[in-house]
């Protein structure tokens, strides 16, 4: 029985893992991010120690800086399934390294609710 459930829970993990996409070519993220791809797929979660494109899109986003940290703007056009709204970044999800790209990365799916689709974020200014 309990080998049953945890086959099914890794199929239900595979699909998963598939659906994080690198944005389509020719589109301004693909322009902007290409110059960076090994740079961003080198991304990893400060947490879990997991690389964040594996499991989630990871785009440029607009950022602010609240008064208890940041706020990225994910947005549907970006990210499928995204809520069209300022969200809070959670903490332990910032990628505190020198981010050579000029732009703030959010590495996000809608799909993870644990923490609110944040896998990783970057500000412009990481350092």
């Amino acid at each position: 029985m309990i080998r049953t459930i945890l086959a099914g829970a890794l199929l239900l993990a595979i699909p998963v893992a598939v659906m994080a996409e690198a944005p389509p070519p020719g589109s301004p993220q693909s322009d902007l991010m290409a110059p960076y791809a090994e740079w961003i797929r080198g991304l990893t979660n400060p947490a879990t120690g997991q690389g964040c494109c594996s499991l989630s899109d990871c785009r440029i986003v607009d950022y602010r800086v609240a008064g208890d940290g940041y706020e990225a703007f994910i947005d549907r056009s970006t990210f499928p399934g995204a809520p069209d709204a300022w969200l809070k970044v959670p903490d332990y999800v910032v990628v505190h390294k020198a981010n050579p790209t000029g732009f703030a990365v959010a590495c996000w799916a809608a799909w993870h609710k644990e923490s609110n689709g944040w896998f990783c974020f970057t500000p412009s200014d990481a350092a």
